[in-house]
């Protein structure tokens, strides 16, 4: 070679000879990496050992010599596996940053390249340090590098792959977002002709797909997809990289349908992965990696379609890929754990228990080389959970099965990187072994089924995330709902009643206690900290805003994961200051007693293992009252039965209905008319007096010191379950008697609660101007739409505007075109009464859209609950404003509810359709003895009692039996 001959006839004092050797060592290390030559690298080393030892420390080019001795023992460690090397190679490039100057035009250049010796080091041993390192010296190098650089996109896409990385091991998404963000720029500093284009592209679809799979947002995996067509497009066929984009490509539209199901992605996913495979040759170091890929692929496949010969596939490609993969390869142990769970699905169908002993042995091998803090091994290690448990449940069951079973999964739900919703499905593996056959003959676990309960409701709000939209945390809200009725069960079994108490309280409604911590008053905070309660009413708002909104951008979804990484972070530093320990934390017995100022609540958890009622007083005891005749599943026939008998008069579905003129009414009977046989309304009132209400209200009155003015006890009741939908206050046994005496009505006086939380809020900041009344009576504000364009007439609904005004002379009256959106918001805004006489709607699936029927245009309760008003009063003459979803029946959320949360006191709703005739009579009686409350100077004054009198008032007009013009109306608040 005649850059040798002239090296050799180069004497060392010869300043040039470490140039020379510096590019002989660059032609050498080009021929190895062309030709493989061992030999050829250790000269690459020698050669540029011996330049840094010509060069003196103050010699300008010292430090590219260092970093080029540097490359050389990277790029020997790469190929030779000697970590030694790696070592000496960051070692060198450390010091040649040493020598540069922080204004050089080459610190950019130097801080990259140890970066990626960092993050290289960082691949094989796993050292987090390596990683921070790693990030803290790219994005160094990426601030010294102008964008007119022709680098510049390379930096920021190596940037990009360290926090992908590092969200990799952490999951904090913010740093998913910010290589999402630097593989953007990466690609648009690049021109479509650079070959290194499709590589940045294709980097960018990977991290949108990693957001798609944390977050659910379908942009995100559409637009991965997107960009993973667009680096297909860029590669040639022949390029050594095209096989690498048609795996990328693949495992986005394999990720699509996982989430949409539609069979035509898993398909095309196959084909893609199969064409890579095939395209990869046999000794290719990436061959492992895309069998892998193929054979996860063809596993889903056959857990949707169910075809043998796929999962055979499946296996067969993830033997290959362990076969092909050397053993110190990182990615080895996640491919032991595919084939793991791919033999245990063949066992499960074929039935050969060398299969269970295979996957135990390589499900086992994988957990043993994975990082600690890695947050795959949640994964792992729930894996063999389910592996010994099918062997368990197994003929081929061993002795030790149950405990090494437990000891899996309560290892999966403790490691606290990975994924919650990982971990919570494995705390309920285990908490379901608990009650195997096995554990009474085993040693007991270390973790009690309290204990795993207090884990996974720790982790159930994490799962149904406040930084996701709405609509999706419903939806996650709708699989796992019931889990603070199971946990409340197994408390109530120990006698823990204040613990079950609290779990209730903190793991039931999520999302409606999320956007109540939202609109929480932060005046003590305000106070000693002025600025944090300023910037978390900043974030509150924003994310307020963001969750209410109908529909969700998808900059706006991203924009709400920011804020909620604030918010959280907020709440992390209020809570380190002395005497905010608890902010916003779940609140204890001895708080939520406080919301008894009116009567004790009946709190009744509904599970599949048991019923009961605590009922919680004013001092913080809790009387426990067993419902040994009461039954999750009568519950819910009794439910399903009265929405029959609603369904059947037309009461579910519709609006306020007109009665015809001659007394009758559509959907109904006429009033004289009797029933042939039991009506089922009477059966369904009588089942909940027997098996709910009397034994709850029989204590309550056992316990209740006599009123001297006779009046009725007061009782809130707070259901769960399908008891949420069921008219307890209307519960009894009535016959044809007139005077039914084992009634609720008769006895108590009720309420309604979705949670004790919505009875504790403190008050917004009122809106309302001073009084300028010498009585100080309320100023009222009636809404009435008896002619709404689009809408079913219901004249009954002026009825009740002229029965308020005749009652009070100075309510404000918006009826028909005057009761537009705008002027009711407003309206609102300056009266502490408001009362709706309109059409309501409630809307299943997505409750935040239920509405008024206003003149302009629909007032739902998303806009509603963007306002704030520190008011007393709402009556919601109006339909379905109780009702709530069925597929949410611990959520709670309907008008009603919704307006406790934007300041109501008081809120009088319904549970269906209410009739025509019936409201004005209801209206008339209920405030009439509103003001009677008012001239005897009660204060509160109290309106569950006018609504209990105006009951009684439609009672003896169309008679006690005629349930379903009088139940509907419920009372909710204090």
């Amino acid at each position: 070679m005649l850059g040798t001959r002239i090296l050799e006839r180069t004497p060392d004092e010869d300043p040039e000879k470490p140039a020379r050797m510096n590019n002989l060592g660059s032609a050498v290390h080009s021929r190895f990496e062309r030709l493989g030559n061992v030999t050829d690298l250790h000269t690459v080393v020698a050669l540029n050992t011996r330049a840094v030892l010509l060069l003196s420390d103050n010699d300008p080019d010292l430090p590219f010599h260092l970093n080029n001795l540097g490359y050389a023992l990277q790029s020997q460690f790469e190929h030779l596996g000697d970590i030694a090397d790696l070592h000496e190679a960051i070692a060198l490039k450390t010091r040649a940053l040493d020598f540069i100057p922080d204004d050089s035009p080459q610190k950019a250049l130097l801080l990259s390249k140890l970066g990626t010796a960092v993050q290289l080091r960082f691949k094989y041993l796993g050292n987090f340090a390596d990683l921070e390192q790693a990030i803290a010296c790219k994005a160094s190098s990426v601030e010294h590098t102008p964008n007119s650089h022709p680098d510049k996109p390379l930096r920021l896409n190596n940037l990009g792959i360290s926090l992908q990385g590092r969200f990799e091991r952490t999951g904090n998404l913010e740093d998913l977002q910010a290589a999402i963000t630097a593989y953007t720029s990466a690609a648009d500093l690049t021109p479509d002709s650079h070959t290194d284009k499709a590589s940045w592209l294709c980097n960018l679809g990977t991290a949108l797909q990693s957001q798609f799979e944390r977050l659910g947002s379908i942009p995100d995996i559409q637009q991965a997809i997107a960009v993973h067509t667009r680096a297909n497009e860029l590669t040639p066929d022949d390029h050594p990289d095209k096989p690498f984009q048609l795996t990328n490509l693949g495992t986005a539209i394999q990720s699509r349908f996982k989430h949409l199901e539609d069979l035509d992605d898993v398909e095309q996913a196959i084909a893609l992965k199969t064409r890579a495979v095939e395209l990869t040759p046999e000794h290719h170091p990436d061959k492992c990696s895309r069998l892998n890929n193929l054979g996860t692929a063809l596993q889903l496949r056959f857990d949707r379609v169910g075809n043998l010969a796929d999962l055979e596939a499946a296996i067969d490609a993830h033997t290959r890929a362990l076969e092909l993969t050397p053993e110190d390869r990182p990615e080895k142990a996640l491919w032991q754990n595919n084939l793991g769970h791919g033999l245990l699905v063949r066992f499960e169908h074929v039935g050969n228990p060398s299969d269970l002993e295979a996957a135990i042995l390589s499900t086992t091998a994988a957990i043993d080389v994975i990082p600690s803090d890695h947050p795959y091994r949640t994964i792992m290690l729930r894996e063999l959970g389910g592996i010994y448990r099918a062997r368990l449940n197994s003929p081929y069951m061993k002795v030790d099965d149950w405990a090494n079973a437990m000891e899996a999964f309560s290892g999966a739900m403790q490691h606290k990187t990975g994924l919650p919703d990982r971990r919570l499905l494995a705390g309920l593996n285990y908490l379901d072994l608990l009650s195997h056959p096995a554990a009474t003959t085993t040693p007991s676990p270390t973790i009690t089924s309290l204990q795993a309960h207090q884990q996974v409701l720790e982790l159930l709000p994490q799962v149904i995330w406040l930084g996701y939209n709405i609509p999706r945390r419903y939806k996650e809200l709708a699989d796992y709902g019931a889990l603070a009725n199971r946990a409340a069960a197994d408390a109530i079994a120990s006698a823990e009643y204040s613990l079950a108490l609290e779990w209730l309280e903190s793991s039931r409604t999520i999302v409606w206690g999320q956007i109540l911590r939202l609109r929480t008053p932060l005046d003590d905070l305000r106070l000693q900290h002025p600025e944090l309660a300023a910037d978390l009413h900043r974030v509150s708002r924003a994310l307020q805003q963001a969750g209410e909104s109908e529909l969700i951008s998808e900059n706006q979804a991203k924009n709400s994961y920011s804020l909620t990484l604030k918010y959280e972070k907020l709440l992390t530093r209020i809570r380190e200051l002395e005497g905010f320990e608890a902010f916003l934390r779940p609140r204890k017995v001895s708080q939520l007693a406080k919301a008894c100022k009116s009567g004790p609540i009946a709190v009744i958890n509904m599970h599949g293992s048991r019923c009961d009622a605590l009922l919680l007083s004013h001092t913080g005891s809790i009387v426990h009252i067993a419902l040994p005749d009461l039954s999750f599943h009568h519950a819910g026939k009794l439910q399903k039965q009265l929405w029959s008998v609603l369904k059947e008069k037309r009461l579910l579905s519709r609006s306020r209905d007109v009665e015809r003129d001659d007394g009758e009414y559509r959907g109904a009977k006429p009033r004289n008319w009797k029933a042939s046989g039991p009506d089922p309304m009477q059966t369904i009132l009588a089942d909940l007096w027997k098996q709910v209400v009397s034994p709850i209200v029989d204590n309550l009155i056992q316990k209740s010191t006599p009123n001297v003015d006779g009046k009725l006890p007061h009782i809130t009741w707070c259901p769960t379950g399908p008891l949420v939908f069921l008219p307890l206050h209307a519960a009894g046994v009535y016959s044809d008697s007139e005077c039914p005496s084992q009634t609720a009505m008769n006895v108590v006086v009720s309420s309604y609660t979705p949670t004790l939380e919505a009875l504790l809020r403190p008050r917004p900041p009122t809106t309302l101007p001073a009084s300028t009344n010498v009585d100080h009576y309320p100023r009222v504000l009636v809404v009435a739409q008896p002619d709404t364009p689009g809408h079913t007439r219901i004249p009954g609904a002026q009825k009740e505007a002229d029965t308020v005004h005749s009652i009070f002379d100075e309510a404000s009256i918006l009826s028909n075109d005057k009761g537009t959106v705008d002027a009711v918001l407003h309206g609102m805004q300056t009266h502490d009464w408001v009362h709706f006489a309109c059409h309501g709607v409630q809307q299943p699936g997505n409750p935040l859209n239920c509405w008024f029927a206003l003149y302009d245009d629909r007032l739902t309760l998303s806009r509603l609950m963007s306002q704030s008003f520190g008011a007393d009063l709402a009556v919601l003459s109006a339909c379905q404003t109780a009702t709530g979803d069925e597929s949410l029946p611990e959520e709670a959320v309907h008008l009603a509810a919704g307006m406790l949360t934007i300041g109501y006191r008081n809120v009088v709703g319904t549970l269906w359709s209410i009739y025509d005739r019936s409201a004005p009579i209801l209206t008339k009686r209920f405030y009439e003895i509103m003001s009677e409350q008012l001239a005897a100077g009660d204060d509160p004054v109290q309106p569950a009692y006018a609504l209990h009198g105006a009951i009684q008032a439609i009672q003896e007009e169309y008679g006690v039996q005629d349930f379903v013009r009088w139940v509907p109306f419920v009372h909710f608040g204090m």
